[in-house]
C-alpha cells in the first residue's frame, strides 16, 4: 500500500513537471512569434571585428561604422547609425566616389560635403544605375527638441532597453517609443547582434506657436497690427500681397496678409488677414494740407 502511493507521489511530481516544460516552451516560442529578440552577445560574437546586424548590412567593431551594400557592386557605404536610426547627433557618411550616389533631405536633393551631416531632416541615400533608384540607407536627424516625431520603431534587430519621460521611467515595446506625448525622453536601446546601447536624449513639443494679434477680428483689422508677440526661438514670416516682406513690431501698410510663425520644434501656425486702408495721424494731416 505504502509502495502504491510512493509511486502514485512519483507519477504526479512528474507529471506537473512535464506539464510545467511544455508550458514554458510555449510561452517562449509565442513571445520569438511576436519579433522579440535576445540581448544576449555569445563571446564568440563579441570577439568578432565584424558582425552581421541585418540581411548584407554589417557592422565593424574597429571602425565603429555599419556597412551598406550597393546593388550589383562590391563597394559599400558606411555610416555611423543603422539603417531607420533617430539621432539627435551628427551622422558620419562615407560614399565611394567612384558611384552614382545621392544624398537626399526632405525629399530634395541634398549638398553632402563628403564627410557628415548635421541639418535636422529625414535623409535617404541612394543609388542610381541604368534609370533605376535604388535607396541603400535613410535615417532621421532631430535637433534637441523637436514636434516632428510621432514614434520611433526600431531598426531591424534593434530592441528598446528602457524609456523615461522627464527623469520617470515608463513602460516601453520592445520595438517602438510612443512619442505622442510631450516632455523631455531618455530612450536607451541596443543593437543586438553586436550588443551596442544606444541612447536618445530628446525633448517632445508638438504645441503650435500663436500669436496675440489683437487688432485682427474676423481676419480684418482697420488700423495697425501688433506681431511683437513671437516666443523666444521662433521664426516669423510675413507676406504681404503675395510676397515675402521684412516687417517685425507692428503692420501699418495695408493689404492682405499671410503670416507663417514657426516654433524651435518645428510646429506651425498660419494667420491670414486683411489690413484695410485707414487714416491715421500722418495721413490727415497730409490730407488736411491738400484741401487747402
Amino acid at each position: 500500500m505504502k509502495k502504491s502511493l510512493f509511486l502514485i507521489i512519483i507519477l504526479t511530481l512528474c507529471l506537473t513537471f512535464v506539464s510545467a516544460f511544455f508550458v514554458w516552451a510555449e510561452d517562449n516560442e509565442s513571445e520569438a512569434a511576436d519579433g522579440d529578440v535576445s540581448e544576449d552577445v555569445t563571446e564568440e560574437e563579441v570577439e568578432k571585428e565584424t558582425v552581421t546586424v541585418s540581411g548584407e548590412i554589417y557592422y565593424n567593431r574597429t571602425t565603429g561604422m555599419f556597412y551598406f551594400p550597393v546593388s550589383d557592386s562590391q563597394e559599400y557605404v558606411s555610416a555611423n547609425i543603422m539603417d531607420g536610426m533617430v539621432t539627435a547627433s551628427k551622422v558620419i557618411l562615407n560614399i565611394p566616389s567612384d558611384l552614382y550616389i545621392s544624398v537626399y533631405r526632405n525629399g530634395k536633393e541634398y549638398t553632402y560635403d563628403g564627410t557628415s551631416v548635421s541639418t535636422a531632416g529625414s535623409y535617404s541615400v541612394n543609388c542610381t544605375k541604368s534609370g533605376t533608384v535604388v535607396q541603400i540607407c535613410s535615417f532621421t536627424i532631430v535637433g534637441s527638441v523637436t514636434g516632428k516625431l510621432e514614434g520611433y520603431r526600431m531598426p531591424s534587430n534593434f530592441a528598446v532597453k528602457s524609456v523615461a519621460i522627464d527623469g520617470v521611467a515608463v513602460d516601453f515595446d520592445r520595438t517602438y517609443v510612443d512619442f505622442t506625448e510631450e516632455g523631455n525622453y531618455s530612450v536607451e536601446y541596443c543593437c543586438v547582434p553586436i550588443g551596442e546601447i544606444y541612447t536618445l536624449n530628446i525633448g517632445i513639443d508638438h504645441t503650435a506657436p500663436t500669436l496675440k494679434l489683437e487688432a485682427v477680428k474676423n481676419g480684418s483689422a482697420s488700423g495697425p497690427v501688433d506681431i511683437s508677440d513671437v516666443e523666444k526661438g521662433a521664426k516669423l514670416v510675413v507676406k504681404r500681397n503675395g510676397k515675402t516682406v521684412n516687417e517685425s513690431g507692428t503692420l501699418t501698410k495695408s493689404g492682405n496678409y499671410i503670416l507663417i510663425l514657426t516654433d524651435a520644434a518645428g510646429n506651425s501656425t498660419q494667420y491670414q488677414f486683411t489690413i484695410q486702408v485707414y487714416f491715421n495721424t500722418n495721413s490727415i494731416i497730409i490730407f488736411i494740407i491738400i484741401c487747402l
